[in-house]
């Protein structure tokens, strides 16, 4: 775990020691089981003390003029190194100053600016300890980012006097003194893996093997010629216990699988095995941030030092680049030559824009161990990754168990990692009933049957519209009269469509799709249904046609439409979205065990999701540089238009989303400005449908480590806005975050059993033990996969108003009953169904953003073009299901 990691947690504990709100009791509610988790308890030996330091090392480089030049290897203001050479580095200078026995005692290192000591190292704490390495023959300085080096110069000072602990320390609820021991427990542990550096590739909290047959792991295909799938895991540090008992120092460690760029690649290559070496926006989109070393092969020579750059956008064609150099117009090509002895192969490829310069692709090597963001991955590459990560839990505990044996506490450093993980009592709570056309039905396990609708959308008029591609056949006739037949069974009523077909224009498929959306509006259709072949990429022209015209619009794939006819189960799935789409409704939940309030007329149930692009740096803030992206505010609330005002439109939702500027920018509108107009808005479209302001408000907040005071922050911005409108509602605010590492087993799993009959059962509930100790923290299971290993979602019950009566069961029960209510799907799903929905608005944002917006934008025309205005048409839908 990262020290930036370790700070957020601790954020976590202060907003709990800085909150009034009480611990409540454990849930009671469930049948009770036990379970085994992946934490294991971590100890250390009585009375001792660590000792924290300041870490900072330099090259220096003599120049001929006599002057010295400096580069950073610890990262303070530049960024000198790629990061896997700044690490490899400062480990290698860690082991070197050890060999020598410049410290005394034992000691951990963090690769970057902490050491931790079991001494007192007396010349950092009267100032300045200055150790220099001189050049050597050693193979530190025979690494080719410091090759060139004279020297090495290390500064060790003392950290701040928080950072001085002991391991008695934990059981006393200081948080400086525990954020430090966390960083203790998390440093030692990874020192095997640190020095290891030529076995093990270490992202913050992720360690990635370089060779997994050591560990007899399988290679896992990626999907992808030019990337692979790196396997390893990810090791976490937390604090738990029950409450009112003795803190429990614990280690997360879970397996994990992610995409990783091959090293040394031409670029030029990659871009061709992309097949989008042409397609400057996917370019941008898939390579950009990439490091990549300048390789000139006409004049390399062996022991030369290639610089790094990172990309940082593509332009015109090489053949058309002309470069500047001091004054003289020169093409890139013919620069390349002259200077490097190099000839370009293909001047039809795009340069590569740096800030050190311009490039061909040809110039260019892909830098080693570079993962590739989520962001950036093809479907293919996304699909592998799923497919890969998909576990069974019993071959996923394996892998822990075995990945386990890498990390290693030093004995000396005083602490010490249990071998068996930890064991936890939970609850499996019983499933709220399902509100059907055709009455109540009991779920099973996390799955129900719906074969009648609660209340049945109308439509029409509407488009069954066909682009198909050569030799692909689907009979629209026989696939309308099935869907209108189905409609009607499942309780809606569509009219018999028009039918349109069309050859794919493969040259420009995107506007053959919104002149479709146009005529079918023209006559009359209230909304369209496209079936495209699958290798047909429209869905995002699609989803912009049906912003620009007002009308909803749902996909199929040729290959679902074919078989409609034959297929019920296919059929009414298809329905189940549409009719979610139209504003119908699908199905309720009801239970003894909720609170009261929850289906109240006037208690407004609000998602929210807050997807913040990467950080801007400090001179692109100061200089109101465009972001990459806009952040994107989404919402999933229980205000639907047409929707009525009883208990069934209680759990029944639609959605939305709005773009605003980063966190950090200074661009106006600020994104808080951006926040309370979303929640004005949501408020607001409450009352459209209720015909009255909300009396109670659950909001459920997507969150990540250490985001919790932002939250709490926003209750003060609702309460803004409530008091403007003239309410005072009660608020509860439940935070729930899934990327974290946490993961539970049945301890009596059968391992030959499929994955389904492995995992737990859903609606499995922790809340003790192995969650927070001062926390309203608990972990719940709500779904089942087909695949792979559950991983529970982590809830935290941050805020409730006095006056509002809420238990841990209550609010236990209530996630567990909003993960019933997706309606798409005869199933429950791993986040409650408003949080889900803001997921997949914020997903559509972000698809549509890449789709539609130019290189230059401001947030005023995105929300004008690509979001749907309040009062409209589409407002108050969930056209996104």
């Amino acid at each position: 775990m990262s020290t930036s990691t370790i700070e957020k947690k601790m954020q976590e504990l202060s907003t709990a020691e800085g909150h009034v709100m009480p611990k409540l009791a454990g849930g009671t509610k469930g049948r009770a089981i036990d379970v085994i988790s992946n934490l294991y308890p971590a100890h250390f030996k009585k009375h001792l003390a660590f000792f924290l330091y300041a870490v900072d090392i330099i090259a220096e480089f003599d120049r001929a003029d006599g002057e010295s030049k400096r580069k950073e290897i610890t990262k303070r203001t530049k960024d000198d190194f790629l990061e896997q050479e700044r690490k490899k580095v400062a480990t290698m200078v860690f082991m070197k100053i050890c060999e020598k026995k410049e410290l005394p005692g034992a000691c951990a290192y963090d690769r970057a600016s902490l050491l931790i000591s079991l001494q007192k190292l007396t010349k950092a704490d009267e100032g300045e300890w200055i150790i220099v390495l001189e050049k050597d023959s050693s193979p530190l300085f025979k690494e080719n980012s410091i090759q060139e080096a004279n020297r090495l110069i290390v500064t060790i000072k003392k950290a701040a006097d928080t950072y001085q602990v002991t391991s008695d320390d934990l059981m006393r609820q200081k948080l400086e003194q525990l954020q430090a021991l966390m960083n203790v427990v998390a440093i030692a542990t990874s020192q095997n893996v640190f020095k290891r550096y030529n076995d093990f590739v270490v992202y913050k909290s992720g360690v990635f093997l370089m060779d997994p047959a050591a560990l007899s792991l399988p290679e896992l295909p990626c999907g992808s010629d030019e990337k692979y799938i790196g396997q390893g895991f990810s090791k976490g540090v937390d604090i738990v216990g029950a409450h009112g008992k003795e803190n429990t120092m614990a280690m997360i460690l879970d397996a994990k699988k992610t995409a990783f760029h091959y090293d040394l690649q031409l670029l030029s290559e990659k871009m061709k095995m992309m097949s989008i070496e042409n397609h400057i926006v996917l370019l941008n989109r898939q390579l950009k941030r990439l490091r990549a070393i300048v390789h000139y092969p006409g004049s390399f020579k062996k022991g030369d030092r290639e610089r790094s750059v990172q990309i940082d956008g593509f332009g015109c064609p090489v053949r058309e680049t002309v470069l500047d150099i001091n004054g003289r117009k020169i093409k890139l090509a013919d620069f390349v030559l002259q200077k490097y002895n190099t000839k370009l192969k293909d001047l039809s490829l795009p340069c590569v824009i740096t800030k050190s310069g311009t490039f061909s692709p040809e110039t260019l090597l892909i830098a080693p161990n570079q993962r590739v963001r989520v962001d950036q991955m093809q479907k293919a590459v996304q699909e592998a990754i799923i497919k890969a990560s998909a576990s069974k839990p019993s071959d996923r505990k394996a892998e822990i168990t075995k990945l386990r044996g890498t990390i290693i506490a030093p004995k000396e450093m005083g602490v010490e990692v249990d071998a068996a993980p930890m064991k936890a009592p939970a609850r499996i709570l019983g499933s709220p009933s399902i509100g059907t056309g055709q009455g109540e039905v009991r779920p099973r396990n996390g799955t129900w049957l719906v074969k009648r609708f609660v209340r049945g959308a109308a439509c029409e008029k509407w488009t069954l519209a066909f682009i198909r591609s050569q030799g692909d056949r689907v009979d629209l006739r026989k696939a309308a009269d099935a869907i209108v037949r189905k409609a009607t069974e499942l309780g809606m009523y569509l009219g018999h469509p028009m039918l349109v077909e069309e050859q794919a224009n493969r040259r420009d498929v995107d506007s053959q799709t919104a002149e479709l959306v146009r005529k079918a509006k023209l006559a009359g259709s209230q909304f369209i249904m496209m079936v495209t072949y699958s290798r047909i990429e429209n869905h995002d022209a699609l989803k912009k046609a049906e912003l620009e015209y007002d009308i909803v619009t749902q996909q199929l794939k040729s290959e679902t439409a074919g078989v409609l006819h034959m297929k019920a189960a296919t059929l009414s799935n298809v329905l189940k979205k549409t009719n979610e789409k139209l504003g119908g409704v699908n199905l309720t939940v009801n239970s003894k065990d909720l609170p009261r309030w929850l289906l109240a007329r006037d208690t407004l149930v609000c998602g929210m999701t807050i997807d913040q692009p990467r950080p801007q740096m400090k001179d692109e803030i100061e200089n109101k540089a465009q972001p990459d992206r806009p952040a994107i505010i989404a919402w999933g609330s229980n205000a639907v238009k047409g929707g009525g005002n009883g208990e069934t439109e209680a759990v029944h939702f639609s959605g939305g989303y709005s773009y605003a500027y980063p966190r950090e920018s200074k661009i106006v509108p600020a994104q808080e400005t951006t926040k309370k107009d979303v929640i004005r808005r949501i408020v607001e479209s409450f009352k459209a449908c209720r015909g009255l302001l909300p009396a109670t408000v659950l909001l459920i907040r997507r969150i990540n480590e250490g985001d919790s005071k932002m939250v709490l922050a926003e209750v003060d911005e609702w309460k803004e806005i409530f008091s403007s409108m003239g309410v005072s509602p009660k608020m509860v605010v439940v935070t729930a975050n899934l990327n974290h590492a946490s993961r539970v087993f049945n301890p009596n799993m059968d391992v030959r059993a499929r994955a389904m009959e492995q995992n737990l059962e859903a609606g499995l509930a922790v809340d003790s033990v192995i969650t927070s100790p001062t926390q309203n923290e608990f972990l719940l299971q709500a779904h089942v996969p087909r695949q792979g290993t559950a991983r529970p979602t982590k809830y935290n019950i941050l805020y409730c108003d006095e006056g509002l009566k809420i238990s841990m069961d209550s609010i236990e029960c209530a996630m567990f009953a909003l993960c019933h209510t997706h309606g798409v799907c005869d199933m429950t799903t791993a986040l409650p169904t408003p949080l889900k929905i803001s997921e997949e608005c914020c997903k559509r944002a972000l698809n549509l953003f890449h789709h539609a917006a130019g290189k230059r934008w401001v947030i005023e025309d995105l929300n004008k073009d690509l979001a749907v205005q309040q009062n409209t048409p589409l407002d108050m839908l969930r056209t996104n299901a």
